[in-house]
């Protein structure tokens, strides 16, 4: 069951790393545990999900061998609308000027 934009639910900002040295590759928002969504991000293709230059990327790393990735919560899960943590969610975006992220304005996008 799909959960509503508008309801107040438990959701973070998270950031897929690269161990090595802490650059920020990605930054995304979630209601998901953070092992969750890191599993669903690497193993997008088998639960059907869309292809994303981030998954694609993160999916290269892991066949070649590379440095590990890893993810972190930027900002923990607290309870709030999509919009606000989709608002956090751009605005460090933009801050970290992140590789794999294409859309720099995730409210813009997801919010209809």
């Amino acid at each position: 069951m799909a959960i509503s934009s508008e309801a107040i639910v438990d959701r973070g900002v998270y950031a897929c790393i690269r161990v090595m040295d802490g650059t920020i590759l990605y930054v995304g928002s979630s209601a998901c545990r953070l092992g969750q969504l890191a599993l669903n991000h690497r193993t997008w293709r088998s639960q059907g999900y869309s292809p994303t230059k981030f998954r694609e990327a993160l999916e290269k790393n892991i066949e070649d061998g590379g440095p590990m990735w890893g993810f972190k919560w930027l900002i923990e899960p607290y309870p709030c609308t999509q919009k606000e943590i989709e608002t956090e969610e751009g605005l460090l975006i933009r801050q970290h000027n992140t590789r794999y992220n294409v859309d720099k304005d995730p409210v813009a996008s997801s919010i209809k």
